[in-house]
């Protein structure tokens, strides 16, 4: 311990040595560190100088004053004052229905593109999505109640899930592709092709960028056929990945070929 003075109050104080070569300048106590900072750590000084601050017109009032310089090249809109930013988003508001009473009201431009639905109120929003409207059951025909958002959003509705694991079978599975699943791969794809093929990839998923962790990754057939054991027919992918491209198989074949032929592995 090295015996120095506290640079606000002259109190002699000790340190370690290590702490007189990382600082520059010591305090006893917090109090004086807050007090020397408020006198000394100003404009250029300061730890949050960012290149000084520049004159803006302010975009409601046209009032001119200074910001950071930083926070100009952040932010597209500059304000003075709390005030004149509500009453700019005030100006700025657009005039909307209520989906469920159609009463006129008025929401701000950034509010209208985040969500599709706007309501007057919690009570408007509340019997909006109660709202329920009869239809049948996809398996057993029973007739149930089923939300307005829910019949618009999906083709099929069930009254339990017993019905729809039912229905979710053969052809009716969404992962249906005339039965193709259930035949065998070819003899050419084994463990040392798809060694291969992962290291050709650098060990990562060609889709999220993952890469592998204890596990080893899956390897795609981009035609979803199990006989084309080709390298350029092949890509590797993870388990969650490899699961959504079960799903519109004609999208993700054309995909995937694109974005082979991007990384040249076919020519």
């Amino acid at each position: 311990m090295i015996e120095v003075e506290c640079d606000q109050c002259g109190k002699t104080i000790k340190t370690y040595h290590c702490m007189i070569k990382n600082r520059k300048h010591h305090f006893c106590n917090r109090k004086c560190m807050g007090g020397w900072n408020s006198k000394n750590c100003i404009g250029e000084n300061s730890n949050r100088w960012r290149g000084g601050a520049k004159e803006v017109n302010c975009d409601y009032c046209g009032k001119m004053f200074k910001k950071l310089k930083s926070q100009i090249n952040r932010y597209k809109h500059h304000f003075c004052s709390h005030k004149c930013f509500n009453k700019y988003q005030i100006k700025q508001q657009i005039k909307v229905k209520c989906d469920y009473c159609d009463k006129i009201i008025k929401r701000i431009p950034h509010r209208i593109k985040k969500s599709k639905h706007h309501f007057c109120s919690y009570k408007c929003k509340n019997k909006w999505s109660i709202n329920q409207i009869k239809v049948k059951c996809g398996f057993c025909g029973k007739t149930i109640k089923c939300m307005l958002y829910k019949i618009k959003k999906h083709k099929h509705h069930f009254c339990n899930n017993d019905c729809k694991d039912k229905f979710q079978k053969g052809e009716n599975s969404p992962t249906w592709c005339d039965g193709l699943s259930r035949e065998p791969y070819g003899l050419e794809f084994n463990n040392r092709l798809k060694e291969i093929i992962r290291k050709r990839d650098n060990f990562t998923c060609q889709e999220c960028g993952v890469r592998s962790n204890g596990r080893k990754l899956d390897v795609h057939h981009i035609d979803y056929d199990k006989k084309n054991s080709n390298p350029s027919n092949l890509i590797t992918l993870c388990i969650s990945c490899n699961v959504k491209a079960n799903f519109d198989r004609d999208d993700w074949t054309n995909y995937f070929q694109e974005k082979m032929m991007k990384n040249g592995v076919v020519k």
